[in-house]
């Protein structure tokens, strides 16, 4: 995609000679994000800092709102193949850009589950741009790659899980462990 300062464009004259004279046009928000913003995230040592990171995922946000079904399905397809959530390692707490479907919503209960465990990523942004409609509504195009949620169907009682107990076969799980559960 061929770039033009914003600063340039602010200016009548030059606005006119690059869109008439010379038949630029904006570009599509989902062209921007397709071919701009999500290619960033490409490579290992990925750094943004959070206000940039915020601006992708409103830039996404706004792609996704925008998009016609068959673009919309497009950008979540590349979404879903790109490293660009911001997430931490359970085990070590290193950070790190993630594809959506190798991270989880970090709830008490995912915790119990993938704490400590280094193959497990916990989604990691500051709350102010959880709380935003941009995020939310990108993690809703996300689901269900991305909410990684957990029913556990045995209630705790102190670090015990009781289970079913039929005439002689008493079963039970120790420390919020249930051999039921079901991670999605």
């Amino acid at each position: 995609l061929p770039v033009v300062k914003p600063t340039i464009l602010k200016h009548t004259p030059a606005l006119r000679f690059f869109e008439e004279d010379l038949g630029f046009r904006h570009p599509e928000r989902l062209d921007w994000v397709l071919h701009t913003v999500l290619p960033t995230y490409s490579g290992h040592n990925v750094t943004k800092t959070a206000k940039q990171y915020e601006k992708d995922i409103f830039d996404i946000a706004e792609a996704l709102d925008t998009s016609n079904p068959e673009q919309y399905e497009r950008l979540r397809d590349t979404l879903l193949e790109t490293s660009f959530i911001r997430a931490v390692n359970a085990a070590t707490g290193r950070p790190q850009f993630v594809r959506p479907i190798n991270a989880c919503i970090r709830t008490e209960e995912v915790k119990i589950w993938f704490e400590g465990n280094d193959e497990a990523w916990f989604v990691k942004m500051n709350k102010d741009l959880l709380q935003t409609e941009a995020w939310k509504r990108v993690r809703k195009a996300l689901e269900p790659e991305l909410a990684c949620s957990t029913r556990i169907f045995a209630q705790r009682l102190q670090g015990v899980v009781s289970l079913p107990s039929r005439r002689g076969a008493h079963r039970r799980g120790l420390y919020g462990f249930d051999p039921y559960a079901l991670i999605s």
